[in-house]
């Protein structure tokens, strides 16, 4: 992203707090936080246990697929992190983390490590935008015309995969009078697009990928739903959805670390359409943040400093050397 770019969203984000701030009651505010009941915050807390467990038996899947079996104890925070990492990073680059982090601790390459990110980031915006739009179906339309495009939408979650595999098996391969740095770029290139069609081929793993994705997101509508109902008399499950997807895909196409700002406002503008107040909008979207986003990023931290702990130290009487020691064997 150019660096222009990034110096206009920090007058951007202040815009949007700016605008908030002044649309908002800060006494009902601080009245509706003092609302929020603590058994609720207390169970969308626990429920990132689950989501944090999906992360990583989804990504086993994966990279079963592709040839590694990594130990249940190193998969688990390697997902946390490249998850949490990727989601609360621009342009998800904090899935750098997850790659050195299989390459360390598991032997996978970095090929096989881009083919996993690239699909599992495509593939959730892929499913989460398809979901969006069948729930936005019957809020415009009438309920017959709703259920075709939602059956429309189905066949498109259920094609758009394997079509996507029959594409790179058609994409021509690298020239071999290509060397020096390009050569070796076009040649990862076509090694990463190999793997992604290994793994789109395979539907039975594309459907149970795609159920543990579709359980993620059931998660996090739950976590809205029991928050909306903490502060109101609540919202139905699918217009909890909305306030859950909707904001999280402006929070990603904003670019913005942590997607500040724009998921936030987003959070609060949506819970305002869907019948409670603004300032309880608000008041939800600081709660999101101290509920989930940090209890995640503290998992995070947390799966870092452990994975640190497991890399061997350097050999007695070896050169040091500015990088990371490399394990002698995967765990």
């Amino acid at each position: 992203m150019p660096s222009w770019v990034r110096l206009l969203q920090i007058p951007a984000v202040g815009a949007i707090f700016t605008l908030l701030a002044w649309q908002l009651d800060l006494s009902a505010i601080r009245r509706d936080l003092r609302e929020v009941e603590l058994w609720h915050l207390s169970a969308v807390t626990v429920l990132n246990l689950p989501v944090a467990v999906l992360y990583a038996t989804r990504s086993h899947a994966i990279l079963a697929k592709l040839g590694h079996h990594i130990r249940p104890q190193v998969l688990l925070p390697v997902a946390i992190l490249g998850n949490v990492a990727g989601s609360f990073t621009p342009a998800s680059v904090g899935e750098v983390l997850r790659t050195g982090a299989l390459g360390a601790h598991g032997s996978v390459d970095g090929e096989d490590s881009a083919a996993l990110v690239l699909f599992e980031r495509v593939m959730s915006l892929f499913l989460m935008t398809l979901g969006a739009v069948g729930v936005l179906a019957f809020f415009w339309m009438s309920p017959v015309v709703a259920g075709l495009c939602v059956l429309g939408l189905v066949a498109v979650a259920l094609g758009g995969p394997i079509l996507g595999g029959r594409l790179l098996g058609m994409a021509p391969g690298s020239s071999a009078s290509t060397s020096g740095l390009v050569g070796s770029m076009l040649l990862r290139l076509r090694n990463v697009s190999g793997r992604l069609r290994v793994i789109l081929d395979d539907v039975p793993l594309l459907v149970f990928w795609s159920a543990q994705t579709a359980a993620i997101f059931a998660i996090n509508t739950l976590q809205f739903w029991l928050l909306a109902r903490s502060l109101s008399s609540g919202i139905r499950l699918d217009e909890a959805w909305l306030a859950f997807c909707l904001p999280t895909l402006v929070g990603v196409l904003s670019l913005i670390p942590l997607g500040l700002g724009a998921f936030d406002g987003s959070v609060a503008a949506a819970f305002d359409r869907l019948g409670t107040t603004l300032e309880q909008g608000t008041v939800i979207a600081v709660v999101v943040r101290a509920a989930i986003s940090l209890p995640m990023l503290l998992l995070a931290l947390l799966s870092y400093l452990y994975l640190a702990r497991r890399l061997p130290a350097p050999a007695a009487g070896s050169e040091t050397s500015d990088s990371s020691p490399r394990p002698q064997s995967p765990d």
